[in-house]
């Protein structure tokens, strides 16, 4: 390299570093606005998950105050084998209140295995299901795609508990 090329690499090497750093900062900066933007659209889907679950506690809340029980859907629709599709809140309220009935409650299940009960068998929805006459989706907000899941795997009749909450 001779001299007059050292001279131009002095004056814009500076230069040079400054857009690079520019650059790093601005990738950087859509690196992280990208990555909030995920997370507050995961923060949004809960939160829409939680109301929902919410509201379908209420309802059901609302008609244990006017002394009508989910299990009136299951005798109403001579309906005796049943299972459960998750084990969170409103599905562990499910079964207690089934367990109380006549209804059996054949298996649970869940996609989250570390949540299981030793009461009832437990299969995950990518599983083949044993046969019963009726599936209750505990996961209201999620009902199409949980539904959409299980039809490849049962031929059993599918519901959400908001369904049955309604017709009651």
């Amino acid at each position: 390299m001779n001299h007059k090329q050292k001279d131009i690499k002095k004056k814009f090497f500076p230069a040079l570093c400054m857009v690079s750093a520019l650059c790093g900062a601005l990738f950087g900066a859509f690196r992280m606005a990208e990555k909030c933007d995920e997370e507050l659209s995961n923060q949004n889907r809960r939160a829409a998950r939680n109301g929902q679950s919410l509201r379908t506690a209420c309802k059901w809340l609302c008609l244990k105050q006017e002394n009508v029980s989910v299990v009136d859907y299951f005798y109403m629709h001579d309906i005796r084998s049943v299972a459960v599709y998750g084990i969170g809140e409103l599905g562990r309220c499910l079964l207690r209140e089934l367990e109380k009935a006549d209804i059996n409650i054949s298996y649970v299940i869940d996609r989250n295995q570390d949540r299981m009960t030793a009461k009832y068998p437990v299969f995950r929805p990518e599983d083949e299901l044993p046969e019963v006459q009726m599936i209750v989706v505990t996961p209201t907000y999620d009902f199409a795609e949980i539904a959409g899941q299980l039809r490849s795997h049962t031929d059993a009749e599918i519901i959400s508990l908001d369904e049955i909450l309604k017709s009651i």
